[in-house]
Formats: C-alpha cells, sequence, structure tokens
C-alpha cells in the first residue's frame, strides 16, 4: 500500500501519506480493540469459575467442618456413657463380691454350729444307748444308777445340740440371702452390659447416618454456591433469552430454569448446566464436588466382644445358682436334723419317767430273778421303747446334719468361680483393641471413636465453556476456563479426645492449571495418594491380625478353664477373630490392588519422575 502511494504520488495534488497511514493505524486499533475484549471477557470468565471454587470449596468445607465438630460431640457422650458404664460396672462387682465375702461368712458359721451339734448329738446317742443297756430288761440293779446318765444325756440335747443346730439354720438362711443379693446383682451386670452394648450401638449407627447425611448436605452445598458464584445468572436474564421465546412468561421461565436446576441439585459428584444465549451460542457451567465417604472409623472396643461379657456373666449367674441350690438344700437338711433332735428329746423325755418308774418298783423283783414283777417290767419295756426311737430319732438327725454340712461345703465352692468370672468381666470391657470399621459389627461393645480414616480435604472443580460470536470478517474464540480449589477442614479439631475446633480453609487453588503445570505433577500426587491409601489398607490388616491373636488367645485361657459357659464364650470368640481375620485378609488384597495400580502408573509414564515408595 506503502509502495502505491509512492510511486503514485505526482498524480496528488497534495503530498503525504496521512489517508494510508490511518488506514494502518484504524485496522491496528480495531485489532487490539477485538482482543482486549476477548481477554478481558477470559479474564473475567477465568474470575467467575476462581469464586465458584472458592465459594463452593468453603461452603463445603464449612459443612463438613460443622460435621466433624457434631461427631466430636456425640464422640464425647459415648465416651462418657461408656466410661459412667464402667465405673458403675466397678461398684456393682465390688458390692456382689462383699456380698459373696459375707455369704462365706456365714456358711462357715453354719458349718462350725453344724459340726458342734452333729458332735454333740453323736455323744449323746453314744450315752443313751450305755443307758439302756445298763438298765436292761427285765431291769437289773443298776435300774436307778443309770436314770443320770438319761438325764444328763436329755438335758445336752437342749441345751448344746438343739441351739447349734438353729444357729446353722439362721446362719445358711443369712447365707442364702447374702448369695440371692450377690445374683440380684450379676442380674444387674447383665442388665447394664446390655443396655450399654445396645445404647452404643445405636449411637454408633447414628453417627454413621449423620456423617453419610453430612457429606450428601456438604456436597450438595459445594455445588449450589459454586453455581451461585459462577455469574450464571447473570447471564441468563429475559433479555438474553434466544429470539424464538417470544412468550413474556416463557422468557421469565428461561431465567427460572436455572433456579429450579440449583434447587433440584442433590450429592452427586458432578453437575453441568447449559444454555443458549439469544444468538444461539452454547454455554456451559460445569461444577464437581469431591469429598471422601466418612464411612471407615477407628473405634475403641472392650477387650473382648459382648458375647464373651455376657457369658461371663451369665456363667458367674448360673453359679450363683447353683450355689443357692445348695445352700437352701443345706438348709432344709439341718432343718430336718432339728426336727429330728426335738423328736429324739420328745421321745428321751417320754422314756424317763418310765425308767423312774421301773427304779421305784426294783424292790419287787430282786437281782437275777427273771418275771419277778410283771408291772415292773411293762414299764421298762415302754421306757424301752420310748429309747430306741429317741435314738433312731437322734441318729436320723445326726444323717441330716452331715447332709446339710456337705451341701454348705459344695455351696461355698460354687461360689468359688464367680471370683474369677467378676474379675474376668472386668478386664473384658476394659478398652484395649482399636478396630478399623466401615461398617456396624454388632458383637463388639463401642466405647469411643478413636478417629476417623478421612483426608478432611474437599475438592472443587469448575469448568465453563462459552461459544464465540461470528462477526463475518471476524470471529471470537474463547477457551475452555477451568479452575480448582482445595479444602482443608481439619482446623484444630481432635476427634479423641474429642476437641471441636474443626474449621475450613482453602489450602491449595488452581493446583492443576497454570504454565507450570504439567501431566506429571497430577501423576505424582495421584501415586503418593495411592501409595498413602496401600499402607493405611496394611496397617489396617496387621492391626485386624493383632485383634484377631488376641482373642484367641482368650478364647484358649476360656477353653482351659473349662465349663459350658466358658466353652460357649470361646467359640464366639473364635468365631469373631475368624470374621476380623477375613477382613484383613480383605484389606491385603485391596492394597495388593494399589499398590499394582501404582505399578501401572509408573510404567506407563517413564518420563514422569516418580518419588521411592
Amino acid at each position: 500500500m506503502f509502495n502505491y502511494f509512492h510511486l503514485n504520488k505526482f498524480r496528488y495534488d497534495k503530498g503525504g501519506q496521512f489517508t494510508p497511514i490511518m488506514i494502518v493505524i484504524l485496522v491496528i486499533l480495531t485489532t487490539m480493540a477485538m482482543v482486549t475484549v476477548n481477554l478481558s471477557k477470559v479474564a473475567l470468565t477465568k474470575t467467575n469459575t476462581s469464586n465458584a471454587v472458592d465459594a463452593g470449596g468453603l461452603a463445603a468445607g464449612s459443612a463438613m467442618a460443622n460435621l466433624f465438630n457434631s461427631i466430636c460431640a456425640s464422640n464425647g457422650r459415648m465416651e462418657g456413657y461408656y466410661w459412667s458404664f464402667f465405673i458403675k460396672s466397678i461398684i456393682s462387682v465390688g458390692l456382689t463380691i462383699e456380698r459373696l465375702i459375707a455369704a462365706e461368712g456365714y456358711a462357715a458359721t453354719a458349718l462350725t454350729a453344724a459340726g458342734l451339734a452333729s458332735t454333740s448329738a453323736t455323744t449323746f446317742v453314744q450315752v443313751n444307748a450305755q443307758a439302756a443297756r445298763a438298765i436292761g430288761c427285765p431291769p437289773g440293779a443298776a435300774i436307778c444308777g443309770a436314770i443320770p446318765l438319761i438325764m444328763n444325756a436329755n438335758q445336752g440335747l437342749v441345751a448344746t445340740v438343739l441351739p447349734q443346730i438353729t444357729a446353722a439354720i439362721t446362719a445358711t438362711d443369712k447365707a442364702i440371702k447374702a448369695v440371692q443379693s450377690a445374683r440380684t446383682k450379676i442380674r444387674a451386670l447383665i442388665v447394664q452390659l446390655i443396655g450399654f452394648h445396645l445404647a452404643q450401638m445405636f449411637l454408633y449407627l447414628i453417627i454413621r447416618k449423620n456423617a453419610a447425611t453430612g457429606r450428601e448436605n456438604a456436597i450438595k452445598m459445594g455445588h449450589v454456591y459454586a453455581f451461585m458464584n459462577s455469574a450464571v445468572a447473570g447471564k441468563l436474564k429475559p433479555d438474553a433469552a434466544p429470539a424464538e421465546i417470544t412468550d413474556p412468561l416463557m422468557r421469565k421461565n428461561y431465567q427460572d430454569a436455572y433456579r429450579d436446576f440449583t434447587k433440584d441439585i442433590e450429592h452427586d459428584e458432578e453437575y453441568t448446566y447449559a444454555w443458549k444465549d439469544g444468538q444461539q451460542r452454547a454455554h456451559s457451567v460445569n461444577s464437581k464436588v469431591k469429598i471422601n465417604p466418612v464411612d471407615t472409623f477407628d473405634m475403641q472396643v472392650t477387650l473382648l466382644p459382648f458375647p464373651a461379657n455376657l457369658a461371663i456373666l451369665l456363667a458367674a449367674h448360673a453359679a450363683a445358682d447353683s450355689s443357692i441350690g445348695l445352700l437352701t438344700a443345706a438348709k432344709t437338711a439341718f432343718e430336718t436334723a432339728r426336727t429330728q433332735y426335738t423328736t429324739a428329746n420328745t421321745k428321751f423325755l417320754a422314756a424317763l419317767p418310765e425308767y423312774q418308774a421301773a427304779c421305784g418298783m426294783a424292790w419287787c423283783c430282786p437281782d437275777g430273778e427273771a418275771n419277778c414283777c410283771a408291772a415292773q417290767a411293762a414299764v421298762c419295756w415302754r421306757a424301752q421303747g420310748f429309747t430306741t426311737a429317741g435314738l433312731t430319732a437322734l441318729t436320723a438327725g445326726i444323717t441330716a446334719n452331715g447332709t446339710g454340712i456337705t451341701s454348705t461345703t459344695e455351696g461355698v465352692a460354687a461360689l468359688q468361680p464367680i471370683y474369677f468370672e467378676l474379675g474376668a468381666y472386668i478386664i473384658g470391657i476394659t478398652p484395649a483393641l482399636t478396630v478399623r470399621l466401615d461398617h456396624c459389627c454388632p458383637f463388639m461393645s463401642y466405647c469411643w471413636i478413636d478417629d476417623i480414616w478421612h483426608d478432611r480435604l474437599v475438592k472443587v472443580d469448575s469448568i465453563q465453556a462459552h461459544a464465540g460470536a461470528d462477526l463475518g470478517l471476524w470471529s471470537t474464540n474463547y477457551p475452555i476456563t477451568k479452575s480448582n480449589s482445595t479444602t482443608n477442614f481439619e482446623g484444630h479439631g481432635v476427634i479423641h479426645p474429642p476437641d471441636p475446633r474443626f474449621d475450613a480453609s482453602i489450602v491449595d487453588t488452581d493446583k492443576y492449571s497454570g504454565p507450570h503445570y504439567s501431566t506429571c505433577h497430577y501423576l505424582q500426587d495421584q501415586v503418593q495418594a495411592l501409595r498413602e491409601n496401600a499402607r493405611n489398607l496394611i496397617s489396617g490388616a496387621e492391626q485386624a491380625e493383632t485383634s484377631a491373636a488376641g482373642m484367641e488367645e482368650e478364647a484358649l485361657a476360656m477353653e482351659t478353664l473349662g465349663g459350658p459357659a466358658n466353652i460357649e464364650a470361646a467359640l464366639a470368640l473364635r468365631d469373631i477373630a475368624r470374621q476380623v481375620r477375613i477382613e484383613a485378609t480383605a484389606n491385603l488384597d485391596a492394597a495388593s490392588r494399589v499398590e499394582q495400580q501404582v505399578e501401572d502408573i509408573i510404567s506407563a509414564n517413564p518420563d514422569c519422575a516418580f518419588p521411592p515408595s
């Protein structure tokens, strides 16, 4: 152009090249203006996507922080319930042991008294038998001298045997009541255990449910705030509707459709809203909110599972029942002995006047003469009958007395396993194991939540795509604009000991965009995350294996003790140990798959420098 004007400059009346220069300047200015408009729109779109991911990340992060603070509060209640249950259990066990010791003391008193009664009664049997032999029938001269023996035996029976056997009955009754009181406290322990187990399990289920719901709400809030801050609403005014929409209500609905879309957002990971403007240009806004599931909890559980602890208490209850039965049988035997002793005393007292009468008639029957006095012989034979009946009753009383002593001894022996079982129960409900669970295990008794297996991160991505305008000689093209944001909501919060100070803050923006970003950056982070996941799976498997080994050792100890209740508890423990080992194997398999995935990524991208494992 400049060359043309230079060759033909003499054809013009006036010199200069102002016109071509102005043309060039106008072209340059127009181009710069259009480029400036394009660049400003790209910059504005980038600002909108950045605002969207920041707002969505903070909204979702704040919701997750509130969720974890709520879990902290619930965990505090869960731990409080456990320690309250544990302290009450220790107090109840202490009171139970006190009642058992008292029962043993009462039983010892009963054994002492019954032993004295049996010894005295045996002596009186010998005395009365000697007296009866001395008297004889027909009577001899010794009849009057033997009467004091019978009188002393009767007085001793009343003064010694009957009070001792009565004392044995009273002491046995107190022992029975003491064991019954201990059994009542064991029943209370059973009710406490069942109530605690169910309450903690339901609270854990509620926490899991709230965690899942809270995560879903956080995802929803992240999407809603991302779309609200993406400046989409400003592009959907009624006057921006396509030209073919002429009805005013329909043009208004053009904007309302976006509101309905945001209202219908749920908890899917990704949502896209697309529309066309009045010039039929296509537009779309995409939002992606990534929050890992809150479904894996590190639970502090009791050393023994619920079935084992329940079996221990049921065994103690059965032992108390057995002891009560034996002591009741002993009391019945002692009462029988007292009845027999009383009968013997009655018979001996009835024989004494007859012997005295026979002694008074000794003059009519000198020694060595048989059947010399029929009246005296009749009296003597009646005395002999009373004496024989008394001796029989006294012997039966001694036998019943011995049965009572045996039953009392067995009843005390039946109490001994209860001490061990109560001690094992306290050890069994001690918080000693941490188990990683992604489900509810009804066999385990939960104490509290040690931690939640979660990265405490919210990742939000936003993508906007806008078609350019066709201006004839010039058309605009806008690149797809992407932004991402990572929000950490850990703050200073801790699940255990509960410290509800979780708070959201943005820790990274546009991590995978910009001039210094490459695919290797993303792959390196992905490999690092996968390796961490594999390590966590292996750690969980090792913890599960340790827990299973501890359960099997406890089961072996119970089998060594023997007894139906202990065998049943051991079987339950071994079954739980098998389930825990199955979970451990599943974790190891999952870790192997993750490690293989890492190897696949590294082998497929040899140009990326991956850090060593």
